[in-house]
């Protein structure tokens, strides 16, 4: 797959130098437990006292990619939401967003860096502080 990848990107990604295979834990830490921490998401990425409730439970199958396309249930705050690919209910997301402080010194480094890495422009990204409050997420 890696070599399929634009070379550019082939070579900024760390999985060519992978030289095993992780276990579902491992997939589960590095795709969910750890960017919520990261993130100081303290009730994400965890099953723990306080934690969200949001579950996706996949039915074995020697597929691998098969099983991760369609989970046999999905819980959202501890309810079902999906089973087997139909929608159950629906529930209203929320916005998420760390609470980091950004200082504005290296803002215009920050936007041609991301310009020229990246195919979206950095503005298409933005949200001003305005935009939260009409949500009332701020």
């Amino acid at each position: 797959m890696i070599d399929r990848m634009p070379e550019n990107l082939a070579d900024r990604s760390p999985l060519r130098d992978l030289d095993r295979e992780y276990t579902l834990s491992e997939i589960a830490t590095l795709t969910r437990a750890a960017p919520a921490r990261i993130l100081g998401l303290k009730e994400k990425g965890h099953l723990g006292y306080g934690a969200a409730a949001d579950l996706t439970i996949y039915a074995p199958q020697e597929n691998i990619t098969e099983m991760f396309q369609r989970p046999r249930f999905v819980y959202k705050a501890g309810e079902l939401i999906a089973e087997d690919g139909e929608l159950k209910a629906q529930q209203a997301g929320q916005l998420l967003r760390p609470d980091v402080e950004v200082t504005q010194e290296f803002d215009e480094h920050r936007k041609t860096w991301f310009n020229e890495n990246y195919s979206i422009q950095y503005g298409n990204y933005r949200i001003d502080p305005e935009e939260l409050l009409l949500t009332g997420n701020l």
